[in-house]
């Protein structure tokens, strides 16, 4: 199974990596920065935004799977930010 997981650097989306690729599946993450936690593991790595719906559509290219893990997090923030990473962002994995 090819599978991509969304926010693969933070804490819920690394863990669902992790299990995944334990259990054999080809992993992808797909997140904002960098991640060599989980990349150190095997896991692939893209890098984009979840509010750039052609680099969301290109990442999820080809999987079997998608674990949507990603989002802005945290308690201060511009509200315009939150709702287009989480909400938009949301409807850009649905999309694609």
């Amino acid at each position: 199974m090819k599978a991509l997981v969304t926010g693969g650097g933070g804490f819920l989306g690394s863990a669902i990596a992790r299990m995944l690729h334990q259990r054999g599946a080809e992993v992808t993450v797909f997140g904002r920065n960098r991640y060599p936690h989980v990349e150190r593991l095997g896991i692939n790595a893209v890098q984009g935004d979840l509010r750039d719906a052609q680099s969301v559509r290109a990442a999820i290219e080809g999987m079997d799977a998608v674990f949507h893990a990603g989002a802005v997090t945290g308690l201060w923030g511009p509200r315009r930010v939150f709702w287009n990473v989480n909400v938009g962002g949301t409807r850009n994995v649905l999309a694609a």
